[in-house]
Protein backbone atom coordinates (compact mmCIF):
# COMPACT_ATOMS: atom_id res chain seq x y z
CA UNK A 1 0.00 0.00 0.00
CA UNK A 2 1.92 3.17 -0.98
CA UNK A 3 0.51 6.07 -1.43
CA UNK A 4 1.44 9.40 -3.35
CA UNK A 5 0.04 12.87 -3.91
CA UNK A 6 -2.39 13.18 -6.57
CA UNK A 7 -5.25 14.90 -8.05
CA UNK A 8 -7.00 12.55 -5.82
CA UNK A 9 -6.38 14.96 -2.91
CA UNK A 10 -9.06 17.14 -3.85
CA UNK A 11 -12.03 18.07 -1.84
CA UNK A 12 -14.95 16.12 -1.08
CA UNK A 13 -18.02 17.30 -1.40
CA UNK A 14 -21.84 16.48 0.23
CA UNK A 15 -20.41 14.56 3.14
CA UNK A 16 -19.99 17.01 5.86
CA UNK A 17 -18.28 20.35 6.29
CA UNK A 18 -15.39 18.66 7.92
CA UNK A 19 -14.54 17.35 4.56
CA UNK A 20 -14.34 20.49 2.79
CA UNK A 21 -10.93 22.12 4.35
CA UNK A 22 -9.25 18.28 2.59
CA UNK A 23 -8.11 19.99 -0.11
CA UNK A 24 -5.09 21.70 1.50
CA UNK A 25 -1.83 22.06 -0.42
CA UNK A 26 1.00 20.13 1.38
CA UNK A 27 3.96 21.83 1.88
CA UNK A 28 6.18 19.95 4.42
CA UNK A 29 8.96 17.49 4.45
CA UNK A 30 8.53 14.36 2.31
CA UNK A 31 7.07 12.79 5.41
CA UNK A 32 4.37 15.19 5.92
CA UNK A 33 3.07 15.23 2.31
CA UNK A 34 3.17 11.58 2.43
CA UNK A 35 0.85 11.32 5.46
CA UNK A 36 -1.29 13.72 4.02
CA UNK A 37 -1.51 12.07 0.83
CA UNK A 38 -2.15 8.66 2.60
CA UNK A 39 -4.99 10.22 4.99
CA UNK A 40 -6.65 11.54 2.89
CA UNK A 41 -6.94 8.58 0.53
CA UNK A 42 -8.11 6.72 4.17
CA UNK A 43 -10.39 9.26 4.67
CA UNK A 44 -12.32 8.95 1.15
CA UNK A 45 -12.60 5.51 1.39
CA UNK A 46 -13.92 5.53 4.83
CA UNK A 47 -16.37 8.04 3.68
CA UNK A 48 -16.84 5.63 0.92
CA UNK A 49 -17.94 3.18 3.03
CA UNK A 50 -19.95 5.43 5.01
CA UNK A 51 -17.96 5.41 7.60
CA UNK A 52 -18.57 8.87 8.96
CA UNK A 53 -16.82 8.86 11.99
CA UNK A 54 -13.35 7.01 10.93
CA UNK A 55 -13.43 9.55 7.68
CA UNK A 56 -13.76 12.36 9.73
CA UNK A 57 -10.80 11.88 12.42
CA UNK A 58 -8.45 10.45 9.26
CA UNK A 59 -9.65 13.86 7.70
CA UNK A 60 -8.51 15.63 11.02
CA UNK A 61 -5.28 13.84 10.11
CA UNK A 62 -4.70 14.62 6.86
CA UNK A 63 -4.82 18.57 7.41
CA UNK A 64 -2.58 18.36 10.54
CA UNK A 65 -0.05 17.04 8.39
CA UNK A 66 -0.26 18.94 5.60
CA UNK A 67 -0.34 22.25 8.16
CA UNK A 68 2.96 20.58 9.11
CA UNK A 69 2.05 19.51 12.63
CA UNK A 70 3.08 16.74 14.48
CA UNK A 71 0.33 13.74 14.00
CA UNK A 72 1.36 10.17 15.74
CA UNK A 73 -0.27 6.83 14.84
CA UNK A 74 -3.92 5.60 16.57
CA UNK A 75 -3.21 4.91 19.88
CA UNK A 76 -3.92 0.87 20.55
CA UNK A 77 -5.73 1.99 23.81
CA UNK A 78 -8.57 4.29 22.42
CA UNK A 79 -9.55 1.17 20.40
CA UNK A 80 -11.68 -1.67 21.53
CA UNK A 81 -9.90 -4.88 20.12
CA UNK A 82 -9.33 -8.01 20.10
CA UNK A 83 -6.56 -9.53 22.33
CA UNK A 84 -5.03 -11.10 19.40
CA UNK A 85 -4.78 -8.27 17.31
CA UNK A 86 -3.48 -6.08 20.44
CA UNK A 87 -0.83 -8.71 20.60
CA UNK A 88 0.34 -7.76 16.84
CA UNK A 89 -0.30 -3.97 16.67
CA UNK A 90 2.02 -3.74 19.46
CA UNK A 91 4.72 -5.01 18.06
CA UNK A 92 4.56 -3.20 14.84
CA UNK A 93 3.97 -0.40 16.66
CA UNK A 94 7.07 -0.62 18.85
CA UNK A 95 8.87 -1.18 15.30
CA UNK A 96 7.33 2.05 14.31
CA UNK A 97 8.54 4.13 16.69
CA UNK A 98 12.18 2.57 16.56
CA UNK A 99 12.39 3.61 13.59
CA UNK A 100 10.95 7.50 14.16
CA UNK A 101 13.69 6.80 16.99
CA UNK A 102 16.30 6.06 14.04
CA UNK A 103 15.32 9.19 11.72
CA UNK A 104 12.91 7.19 9.98
CA UNK A 105 10.74 10.61 9.13
CA UNK A 106 14.28 11.84 7.00
CA UNK A 107 15.78 9.27 6.04
CA UNK A 108 13.16 6.80 4.82
CA UNK A 109 10.28 9.29 4.66
CA UNK A 110 8.06 7.46 2.10
CA UNK A 111 8.52 3.88 3.72
CA UNK A 112 8.06 5.12 7.37
CA UNK A 113 4.78 7.36 6.30
CA UNK A 114 3.53 4.74 4.49
CA UNK A 115 3.98 2.24 7.64
CA UNK A 116 1.83 4.83 9.94
CA UNK A 117 -1.12 5.15 7.83
CA UNK A 118 -0.84 1.25 6.93
CA UNK A 119 -1.04 1.32 10.68
CA UNK A 120 -3.89 3.19 11.70
CA UNK A 121 -6.09 1.36 8.43
CA UNK A 122 -4.95 -1.91 10.19
CA UNK A 123 -5.95 -0.59 13.89
CA UNK A 124 -9.55 0.85 12.33
CA UNK A 125 -10.00 -2.43 10.63
CA UNK A 126 -9.60 -4.72 13.33
CA UNK A 127 -11.74 -2.77 15.59
CA UNK A 128 -14.67 -2.94 12.85
CA UNK A 129 -14.08 -6.61 12.63
CA UNK A 130 -12.95 -6.44 8.50
CA UNK A 131 -10.92 -9.56 8.32
CA UNK A 132 -10.19 -8.18 4.20
CA UNK A 133 -9.09 -5.03 5.04
CA UNK A 134 -6.98 -6.31 8.27
CA UNK A 135 -5.14 -8.46 6.07
CA UNK A 136 -4.72 -6.05 3.71
CA UNK A 137 -3.19 -3.26 6.07
CA UNK A 138 -1.23 -5.42 8.34
CA UNK A 139 0.79 -6.80 5.37
CA UNK A 140 1.29 -2.54 4.00
CA UNK A 141 2.02 -2.22 7.36
CA UNK A 142 4.89 -4.79 7.65
CA UNK A 143 6.01 -4.77 4.33
CA UNK A 144 6.58 -0.57 4.92
CA UNK A 145 8.61 -1.29 8.24
CA UNK A 146 10.63 -4.00 6.80
CA UNK A 147 11.62 -1.05 3.69
CA UNK A 148 12.14 1.40 6.42
CA UNK A 149 14.79 -1.07 9.02
CA UNK A 150 16.24 -1.75 5.38
CA UNK A 151 17.66 1.41 4.80
CA UNK A 152 19.28 1.44 8.01
CA UNK A 153 21.54 -1.80 7.59
CA UNK A 154 18.58 -4.14 9.58
CA UNK A 155 20.19 -7.38 9.62
CA UNK A 156 18.88 -10.24 7.56
CA UNK A 157 17.55 -13.11 9.47
CA UNK A 158 19.38 -15.43 10.18
CA UNK A 159 19.13 -19.25 7.94
CA UNK A 160 20.11 -22.71 8.86
CA UNK A 161 23.37 -24.16 6.41
CA UNK A 162 22.58 -25.84 3.02
CA UNK A 163 24.15 -28.57 2.18
CA UNK A 164 25.06 -27.41 -1.17
CA UNK A 165 24.38 -24.05 -2.61
CA UNK A 166 20.73 -23.26 -3.94
CA UNK A 167 19.57 -20.62 -5.99
CA UNK A 168 19.17 -17.34 -4.81
CA UNK A 169 15.54 -16.51 -3.41
CA UNK A 170 14.08 -13.04 -2.22
CA UNK A 171 14.60 -13.10 1.62
CA UNK A 172 12.91 -10.89 4.12
CA UNK A 173 14.06 -7.83 5.34
CA UNK A 174 13.73 -8.92 9.04
CA UNK A 175 13.65 -12.25 10.73
CA UNK A 176 9.78 -13.29 11.51
CA UNK A 177 10.06 -13.67 15.07
CA UNK A 178 11.59 -9.53 16.64
CA UNK A 179 13.69 -9.44 19.23
CA UNK A 180 12.50 -7.04 21.07
CA UNK A 181 8.48 -7.16 22.80
CA UNK A 182 6.61 -3.90 24.29
CA UNK A 183 4.49 -4.58 27.23
CA UNK A 184 2.03 -1.97 28.10
CA UNK A 185 0.55 -0.72 31.22
CA UNK A 186 -2.09 1.17 32.57
CA UNK A 187 -1.95 4.87 33.73
CA UNK A 188 -0.19 4.87 37.44
CA UNK A 189 -0.44 1.07 37.16
CA UNK A 190 2.32 -1.97 37.16
CA UNK A 191 0.28 -4.93 37.08
CA UNK A 192 0.07 -7.42 33.84
CA UNK A 193 -2.98 -7.09 31.87
CA UNK A 194 -4.25 -9.99 29.28
CA UNK A 195 -2.93 -8.46 26.19
CA UNK A 196 0.78 -8.31 28.10
CA UNK A 197 0.71 -11.39 29.59
CA UNK A 198 -0.13 -12.42 25.44
CA UNK A 199 3.11 -10.97 24.67
CA UNK A 200 5.01 -11.82 27.15
CA UNK A 201 3.96 -15.47 26.52
CA UNK A 202 5.33 -14.52 22.69
CA UNK A 203 8.95 -13.26 24.04
CA UNK A 204 9.52 -16.46 26.57
CA UNK A 205 8.79 -18.83 23.31
CA UNK A 206 11.24 -16.81 21.15
CA UNK A 207 13.84 -16.92 24.10
CA UNK A 208 13.28 -20.75 24.26
CA UNK A 209 13.45 -21.46 21.04
CA UNK A 210 16.47 -18.94 19.88
CA UNK A 211 19.12 -19.87 22.08
CA UNK A 212 19.21 -17.03 23.32
CA UNK A 213 21.36 -15.45 26.26
CA UNK A 214 19.97 -12.51 27.72
CA UNK A 215 16.89 -11.18 28.87
CA UNK A 216 16.56 -6.94 29.58
CA UNK A 217 13.36 -5.56 31.08
CA UNK A 218 13.65 -2.24 30.48
CA UNK A 219 10.65 -0.44 32.27
CA UNK A 220 9.29 3.22 31.55
CA UNK A 221 6.86 5.62 32.55
CA UNK A 222 4.77 8.66 31.01
CA UNK A 223 5.71 12.13 32.62
CA UNK A 224 2.30 12.34 34.64
CA UNK A 225 3.60 12.97 38.32
CA UNK A 226 6.99 13.42 40.00
CA UNK A 227 10.00 12.64 38.77
CA UNK A 228 11.29 10.36 41.28
CA UNK A 229 7.36 8.53 41.65
CA UNK A 230 8.05 7.56 37.94
CA UNK A 231 11.03 6.23 38.20
CA UNK A 232 10.38 3.78 40.89
CA UNK A 233 7.22 2.73 39.00
CA UNK A 234 8.80 2.18 36.08
CA UNK A 235 11.22 -0.44 38.09
CA UNK A 236 8.11 -1.76 39.44
CA UNK A 237 6.65 -2.57 35.93
CA UNK A 238 10.22 -3.58 35.08
CA UNK A 239 10.02 -6.30 38.02
CA UNK A 240 6.91 -7.45 37.24
CA UNK A 241 7.21 -8.47 33.50
CA UNK A 242 10.29 -10.41 34.92
CA UNK A 243 7.98 -11.97 37.34
CA UNK A 244 5.97 -13.12 34.71
CA UNK A 245 8.74 -14.59 32.60
CA UNK A 246 10.28 -16.29 35.12
CA UNK A 247 6.61 -17.90 35.77
CA UNK A 248 6.82 -18.93 32.37
CA UNK A 249 9.99 -20.98 32.72
CA UNK A 250 12.57 -17.93 32.13
CA UNK A 251 15.57 -18.49 34.15
CA UNK A 252 15.74 -15.68 36.84
CA UNK A 253 19.35 -15.06 37.00
CA UNK A 254 19.34 -14.80 32.90
CA UNK A 255 16.85 -11.46 33.31
CA UNK A 256 18.23 -8.16 34.28
CA UNK A 257 15.64 -5.32 34.88
CA UNK A 258 15.86 -1.38 34.60
CA UNK A 259 13.92 1.42 35.54
CA UNK A 260 14.21 4.62 33.31
CA UNK A 261 11.06 7.00 34.96
CA UNK A 262 10.07 9.05 32.40
CA UNK A 263 13.77 9.94 30.78
CA UNK A 264 12.91 7.40 27.63
CA UNK A 265 9.79 8.59 26.20
CA UNK A 266 8.67 6.88 23.00
CA UNK A 267 6.40 9.50 22.34
CA UNK A 268 7.77 12.88 23.75
CA UNK A 269 5.56 14.60 25.62
CA UNK A 270 5.29 18.05 28.33
CA UNK A 271 5.53 17.41 31.44
CA UNK A 272 2.64 15.95 33.08
CA UNK A 273 0.87 14.61 30.07
CA UNK A 274 -0.73 11.42 30.52
CA UNK A 275 0.95 9.19 27.15
CA UNK A 276 0.06 5.41 26.90
CA UNK A 277 2.35 4.81 24.88
CA UNK A 278 5.14 5.77 27.41
CA UNK A 279 3.43 3.39 30.09
CA UNK A 280 5.81 0.23 28.86
CA UNK A 281 8.53 -2.18 29.77
CA UNK A 282 10.95 -3.74 26.36
CA UNK A 283 12.26 -6.80 26.44
CA UNK A 284 15.12 -7.40 24.53
CA UNK A 285 16.76 -10.33 24.18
Amino acid sequence: MLFALSAEAGPFTGIHDTYSGIDLKAEGIDFDNMLYAGYVKLSRERRDGFDLTDGELFNHKARTAARRSAIQPDSIDDRALEQKDSAELYQSLGRLYRVFDRGGRSRAATETANAQVSFDCWIEAAEAGRAADVARCKTATNEALAAAEAKFGAPAPQQAQAPAPAPAAPRPALATEPSNYLVFFDFDKSDIKAEARTIIQTAANAFKSGNKARITATGHADRAGKDDYNQRLSERRAAAVRAELVKLGIPANVITTLGKGETSPLVPTADGVREPQNRRVEIVM
